[in-house]
């Protein structure tokens, strides 16, 4: 079993964007700084928790809106990142080069929060060069602040330009964060494939694209398509989250399910108080994403037994129960009584959560021709 210490925001960045809203709204102390922004952070979090209407975007044109993005979504932002890319680093062993600088585009930066948190991995073993591009001049001004404090060894640079016209430059990492359900929700298929294509060529051989969207069926789908695109053409290889290469079968089930992640966290106490009236569920972590690297696909495991849950693990009379996306290439649903668990196993694996690698041991299928039940099961992959 591999277990990934589960990743943590940073008390200093939460500290320098309380002192920054406390000095920008001209107040004595923090606390007096998140009374104020209460009322921009409902409609911010209303705005990202459904389909974004055309110009939501124009929020970064407020001043409050701005610190109340900084103060509550910029540390959902840069711990979604560190789940999703501490996954592709240990399960998939993916890499940034040797004997260079690491080179990282972040497309639709904002205040940079998604390219902060690869930085802040990879300048532990090699020199970063994060571009942030971002068509919010105030954006990018709060992310050189960032940079200028908190990342000094990271060789920080901007552009105020749009996503969608990203043509130039070639990197080890392109990541797209929450950026591209905004711009994409009235654009066609073709239009999101030309794009991609256009960023494909902008990565270096064995670079990796991250992109990472809201766990919402219309963002979800256009990943998954995404995903079906480059498995057939056999050029890239998906990394994550599939363990296969083959169709995703929740696409061509064309049901109700989509692929998401669901992960808990710590959120900062001050995300915490901001959150008091609005009742969010903020320490859960909800999220699509895929990741593709630049280099043909490796052999793969094709296994029924192993599989990634694409639901929550339900704790029933007499067994668990979850549904899975194997490593062959279909949805099933597994079980195992709780009989075959000692009590503390049993409470360890209820922990499992949306997303987990699961491998489930000898199983039989049920007369309902639909379950599979296991004799054993461990998880294989998750973060602790």
């Amino acid at each position: 079993m591999t277990d990934v210490a589960r990743p943590i925001y940073p008390r200093e960045l939460e500290i320098w964007w309380l002192e920054t809203a406390r000095k920008k709204l001209d107040v004595p102390v923090s606390a007096a700084a998140l009374d104020i922004l209460e009322s921009d952070v409902a409609k911010l979090s209303d705005g990202f928790t459904t389909d974004r209407a055309a110009g939501f975007g124009d929020y970064a044109a407020d001043k409050n809106m701005l610190l109340a993005y900084g103060l509550f979504f910029f540390p959902q932002t840069f711990v979604r990142t560190l789940f999703q890319f501490d996954e592709i680093v240990h399960r998939c062993g993916w890499r940034a080069p040797s004997g260079r600088a690491a080179k990282i585009a972040d497309l639709g930066s904002g205040s940079g929060s998604a390219g902060f948190a690869l930085a802040s991995r990879l300048a532990k073993n090699s020199e970063v060069e994060l571009t942030a591009i971002e068509s919010s001049s105030a954006s990018l001004a709060f992310a050189q602040s960032i940079a200028r404090e908190h990342f000094p060894n990271v060789k920080f640079q901007t552009r105020n330009e749009s996503l969608l016209g990203f043509a130039e430059g070639t990197y080890d990492i392109i990541i797209a964060s929450f950026s591209l359900n905004e711009c994409f929700h009235n654009k066609t298929d073709a239009e999101f494939d030309a794009w991609t294509d256009r960023v494909f060529a902008r990565l270096s051989d064995g670079g990796l694209l991250l992109i990472s969207e809201p766990a919402l069926k219309s963002s979800s789908e256009r990943l998954e398509r995404l995903r079906d695109r480059i498995s057939a053409a056999g050029k890239f290889s998906v990394l994550a989250p599939c363990l296969h290469h083959r169709a995703c079968p929740l696409r061509a089930a064309k049901g109700e399910t989509f692929c998401h992640e669901v992960r808990s966290w710590k959120p900062p106490s001050s995300l915490q108080k901001l959150n008091s009236k609005l009742f969010r569920a903020v320490h859960l972590l909800k999220y699509s994403f895929v990741a593709i690297a630049k280099c043909p696909p490796k052999p793969a495991e094709i296994s029924a037994e192993r599989a990634r849950l694409v639901s929550p693990m339900m704790n029933l009379k007499g067994r668990v129960q979850a549904d899975g996306c194997a490593a062959d290439g279909a949805i099933r649903r597994y079980e195992m009584l709780t009989r075959k668990f000692e009590t503390a196993d049993k409470h360890a694996f209820l922990k499992t959560e949306r997303g987990d690698i699961v491998r489930w041991k000898n199983l039989s299928l049920l007369g309902d021709k639909q379950t599979h039940r296991a004799e054993g099961a461990a998880r294989e992959f998750g973060f602790s």
